[in-house]
């Protein structure tokens, strides 16, 4: 039997319904990745919240206002990250002008969901001094991250607020010891051991695994240090002692040493971090958990 070879016809058509097929699949993806991005919002703007009072500042990767919308698409580079708390006088904007150090938008990082990924060079900080009394002002504060890291083997600061030239302030990074155990901690200084430092070695950070972070501070200097909505180390010895005054910046994805030099830069992802200038109570501490951990998808413990 003769063989037919197909016409430029049929192979127009053929190419035609590849085309079709293919941006039917693209199409689809999108629809599937807002679908998601709506839902998150909502999850959001339904949850409690909204309803708390005393947030300092409120970064969610999802929020329509957080980025420049000509910095959305995967990969784009970031300039700011606007903070989504409206109910202060001031929004405490986040900015990077070096583009060697913005950020990179990531639109399906972490559960469908946009994240702004670090490469250990990059940070994202206020650009005023500001007066940021409110923040553990009266050794009270609350703090919720969700982030995945890339690695652990350094000292590494997700999110710092200090005062300029000295080691007074709050730190919230991941610490490598030297005997070799990974914790969760905040300090004053640099996340190592110290008087005023609480730290534990129980909060295991698992590179490329998404963690839900709390840390509540009382104004009896005790730290509760949550990893998933699990109580995993209290102590009483914190002490950031100038804290309540001061120009401050706030920093996220590195610090600043005593000298004003950047370090303990951040390698991973962000999702969202809230800001308290008071210890919340155990249920409201719980109901931001459980939501966190619906949104991005982690598995809150049951136990505190």
């Amino acid at each position: 039997m003769q063989k037919k070879a197909f016409s430029l016809i049929e192979l127009s058509v053929v190419v035609v319904i590849v085309a079709l097929i293919i941006a039917a699949i693209t199409q689809s993806s999108r629809l599937v990745s807002q679908m998601r991005l709506t839902n998150a919002r909502k999850l959001t703007n339904n949850s409690a919240i909204p309803a708390l009072n005393n947030i300092i500042a409120w970064y969610d990767a999802t929020s329509i206002e957080a980025f420049d919308v000509s910095q959305t698409n995967h990969t784009d580079k970031i300039s700011k990250w606007v903070d989504s708390e409206v109910r202060v006088h001031e929004r405490i904007v986040l900015e990077q002008a070096t583009d060697n150090n913005k950020p990179i938008y990531q639109a399906n990082a972490i559960n469908g969901l946009p994240a702004i990924y670090f490469d250990g060079n990059d940070y994202l900080e206020s650009t005023d001094a500001k007066l940021i009394e409110n923040i553990l002002a009266y050794y009270s504060g609350s703090f919720f991250m969700v982030f995945e890291a890339d690695e652990i083997t350094s000292k590494q600061t997700i999110f710092s607020q200090n005062n300029l030239g000295t080691t007074d302030g709050v730190d919230i990074g991941i610490n490598f010891s030297t005997n070799g155990d990974y914790g969760i901690c905040s300090s004053e200084t640099n996340c190592t051991s110290g008087a005023s430092t609480t730290r534990s070695s129980s909060a295991i950070v698992v590179p490329k695994k998404k963690s839900v972070l709390s840390i509540i501070v009382n104004n009896t200097n005790t730290v509760n240090i949550y990893q998933d909505a699990n109580l995993v180390s209290t102590t009483n010895n914190y002490n950031p002692t100038a804290t309540s005054s001061g120009l401050s910046k706030i920093i996220m994805g590195a610090k600043r040493d005593d000298s004003n030099n950047l370090s303990s830069y951040f390698k991973g992802k962000i999702a969202e971090i809230i800001i308290f200038n008071r210890s919340l109570p155990g249920e409201d501490r719980r109901e931001i958990e459980r939501y966190l951990g619906k949104k991005w998808n982690v598995k809150i413990s049951s136990i505190d």
